[in-house]
This record gives structure tokens, C-alpha cells and sequence, in this order.
């Protein structure tokens, strides 16, 4: 089962991982910095540290209020899929019976609680443990889930899924819904967004996916600009090149996708043929 620790950004660059594995071979990464190193580098870009001052106490609160500010940002970008550098698959059980399930650190299914669930597949590890047949399923939207007549109705295992993110759950989790509700023990396959955790504090030590560390700077010292415009004195190019930055890694961060056709162009109905069941897989409601 996944767990909450599913965050992008890595604090031991260079040393083992919790699979016992190297970071340094296993991705790419930039070097790693501590918290701090990037709210002084934003206070330069912004001007708001006229000169050099690398020995400026990190426990001032200029750095206190540059932290909470980072830490502000990090969390917004969290919310923009081009922000987030990979699409993580995470497994969860399917419990015999059960519709629906909590997802989020005190849920069901424990794990950062996710922005959106795009991609779903169900695993039938219960017929072929070793070698499961994998079955995408079909996320609905709030109006596919409401038109469903028979929502207790029972299948082996289920093929939509409807993720419900308000935030009023127990521990501010998210809630997904399957159907049919599953009869035997089968796992789902999420494809969630990779986190962008915020920091722990400013003397952590992180390393980031290339062409972050740059955008992070820049964009922090706009944001530092805008929180202290009396103070800073931020050059129009940088504001150019925190733009510029972001706009490369959100052509980076694109997903590749395959070319839809038309479903007015083929002679057949809306979906994915289903061999198990022998009609076409689509949304019917």
C-alpha cells in the first residue's frame, strides 16, 4: 500500500533512498541546497539584500517571513499539473463489499491526499496473483456518478471510479467511489500527481528535478517583491526570467498524449471494447 511519504523533492541527494537504492545514479537531480541557500537567493534576486550576505542570521525574521512565503508558493504549484514533474502509479486494496473509501494521511487508503485522479486502473490480483490482468477504468464526473439508478449493484470488480475532493472528510481527505462495489479482493491503481511537499524548515537540505531550483528562486523573489515592495528593488529581467523558467518546465512537465479520433468519424459507440464482457467499455450514463 502507498504511504504519505510520496513527495518530489528529496532531502538525501546522493545517498540512499528508503529502497535502499542511490539517488545520484537513480535520476537526475541538481545539487542539493539548503532551504535557506533559496530564500537568500531570493532575497538577492529581489533585491531586497542589496549586497552579499551569506552570514545573515537564518533565525531573523526577513528569513522567517521569506519561508512562509516559499512555502505558500510550493503549495500553489501543487495545484497546476504542469508544475508537477511526474504521474506516480500507487496501489490500493479493494475490500469486499465496500463502495467507498477515504483517501489522504487518516484514510482508507493513506497517502497525500490527491489533487485530481486523472488515470484509474483496477488490478485482478485475485485471478492471477503473480501476473494481474489490468482493466482501465472509467472516472466519472459528478453528473456521470448522480445518474447511476443502482448504486449498490455488485460486480467481481469495478469499472468507474468518481473521486469526490471536498475537504469536510475526517483528517481533510478526499473520497473515492467505485462501481459496481466490488464482490472479491482486487487492487485499484491510482496515476496521482507527485507531490510538491513544502519544507520542513530552513536548515533542510534538498535536491530537486532539473530546471526547478532556478524557477524556484526567481519566482520566490517575485513573490518576495510583491510581499516587500518598499524593500525590493527586483531587476525587470528577472521578473522576465521567473517566466521564462516556468514556462520551460511546464513545456517539460507536458504529458504526452496519444491522438484522439473523433467519434463522428468511426462506426462504432463511444468507448473501449471489453473482451470480459463482451460490449463496448464507456460512460453509459
Amino acid at each position: 500500500m502507498a504511504t504519505s511519504g510520496n513527495s518530489l523533492w528529496t532531502s538525501n541527494a546522493g545517498g540512499a533512498t528508503s529502497s535502499g537504492t542511490n539517488t545520484a545514479a537513480a535520476s537526475p537531480v541538481t545539487h542539493p541546497q539548503k532551504v535557506w541557500e533559496i530564500v537568500y537567493a531570493g532575497l538577492r534576486i529581489a533585491g531586497v539584500l542589496k549586497r552579499a550576505r551569506r552570514n545573515f542570521p537564518i533565525t531573523g525574521s526577513v528569513y522567517a517571513d521569506c519561508f512562509e512565503i516559499l512555502n505558500d508558493m510550493i503549495d500553489e504549484w501543487a495545484t497546476q499539473r504542469l508544475l508537477v514533474p511526474a504521474e506516480l502509479p500507487y496501489d490500493f486494496p479493494l475490500v469486499p463489499l465496500q463502495q467507498s473509501y477515504q483517501i489522504g494521511p487518516t484514510g482508507d487508503w493513506r497517502i497525500t491526499r490527491p489533487s485530481r485522479i486523472e488515470r484509474a486502473n483496477v488490478v485482478l490480483i485475485s485471478q492471477n496473483p503473480t501476473a494481474p490482468l489490468e482493466i482501465p477504468m472509467f472516472i466519472l464526473t459528478l453528473d456521470g456518478w448522480r445518474s447511476i439508478p443502482q448504486k449498490p449493484t455488485q460486480s467481481v470488480f469495478p469499472l468507474y471510479l468518481y473521486y469526490d475532493m471536498s475537504f469536510n472528510t475526517p483528517g481533510g481527505c478526499g473520497l473515492v467511489s467505485v462501481y459496481p462495489v466490488p464482490q472479491v479482493v482486487n487492487n485499484v491503481r491510482l496515476f496521482l500527481w507527485g507531490v510538491l511537499a513544502q519544507f520542513g524548515s530552513l536548515a533542510d537540505k534538498v535536491a530537486m528535478p532539473p530546471g526547478y531550483l532556478k524557477c524556484v528562486k526567481y519566482n520566490l523573489a517575485k513573490e518576495i517583491a510583491m510581499r516587500f515592495p518598499e524593500q525590493a528593488a527586483i531587476n525587470p529581467g528577472a521578473v522576465l526570467e521567473a517566466a521564462e523558467s516556468m514556462r520551460k518546465l511546464k513545456i517539460l512537465n507536458s504529458p504526452l498524449m496519444d491522438m484522439p479520433i473523433d467519434e463522428a468519424l468511426i462506426k462504432r459507440p463511444a468507448g473501449m471494447w471489453n473482451w470480459r464482457t463482451g460490449n463496448y467499455q464507456g460512460n453509459p450514463f
